[in-house]
């Protein structure tokens, strides 16, 4: 699977000490490990938003070990999925297919529905891009977390259930807030939404969409979307004049060659040959 194909959404894990009924005279009574766990997630949390892999792995991991010394099903289920995701974004395959197996299993066996959804859309998204059968997921309730309606948006886009992805990247739009989570959520919800536009030969929605989500990016600091998008506006057969497209194409490159992604540089450098050659022929 190349990473471009990587659906990365990672469910924190965020704890707090209980405080509340006791007197203020008292002292307040905590869990050592709930906080080495908070401390290990929000460290895991930052390199996977910076793309350090090996990082992300290592204090995930450090952060499940927690998890199984408290003992508590939720805590266990949050913190190997964690984990399983960054073994994805590393591409480590395997790894994160356990990881996912343990999260499923245990959010059937303690009923966490969420959780059970979430493993198992990213089962699927894993199996389907190593061309390997998957189990259909049943249709999702309302009221979920915005990152399991983008995983589904994603799977029914690569199934071509275009009027699904759509819906279920509205619903995702919805859900995320306006946090920096929120409005990360909600690029990639725009993203897949420009994605559908151009896959319809709507190129003006798709430039619409796309902009936008260069619009967050430029907020929030999300330079892998921000070439997404990019090459995808460049890629659009009419909206932009020749210079533009150019002007996206370049950008997008030096973005995937600055993250060492060399699939997303061999598109970029693929696309600008073609709009190279094709402004040789206009002249």
């Amino acid at each position: 699977m190349t990473r471009r194909f990587i659906t990365i959404v990672l469910f924190v894990t965020w704890l707090s000490a209980c405080a509340s009924g006791h007197k203020t005279n008292m002292p307040t009574i905590e869990n050592p490990y709930l906080q080495h766990l908070h401390d290990f997630t929000h460290v895991g949390v930052e390199a996977m938003q910076q793309e350090k892999w090996p990082v992300a792995i290592q204090v995930f991991e450090k952060a499940l070990n927690m998890a199984k010394l408290i003992n508590e099903p939720a805590t266990l289920i949050r913190s190997w999925y964690n984990v399983s995701m960054a073994y994805k974004a590393a591409s480590k395959m395997q790894k994160a297919e356990a990881s996912l197996q343990q999260t499923l299993s245990l959010a059937q066996l303690h009923h966490v529905l969420a959780d059970e959804i979430r493993a198992k859309l990213q089962l699927n998204l894993i199996h389907f891009a190593q061309d390997r059968q998957f189990e259909e997921v049943p249709a999702l309730p309302t009221g979920l977390a915005a990152d399991i309606y983008l995983m589904a948006g994603k799977l029914a886009y690569l199934q071509h259930h275009e009027q699904h992805s759509k819906q279920r990247y509205a619903l995702a739009i919805r859900a995320s807030g306006e946090d920096r989570v929120g409005l990360s959520s909600q690029a990639k919800a725009l993203l897949g939404l420009a994605q559908l536009a151009k896959r319809e030969t709507d190129a003006q929605l798709a430039k619409n969409y796309a902009l936008k989500v260069l619009r967050i990016c430029h907020q929030i600091g999300e330079p892998r979307l921000s070439a997404h998008a990019s090459l995808l506006l460049a890629g659009l057969p009419h909206g932009l004049s020749q210079q533009e497209a150019l002007d996206y194409a370049r950008r997008a490159k030096n973005i995937y060659v600055l993250l060492h992604d060399k699939y997303g540089q061999k598109k970029a450098e693929m696309l600008l040959q073609k709009l190279i050659k094709s402004s040789q022929i206009f002249r």
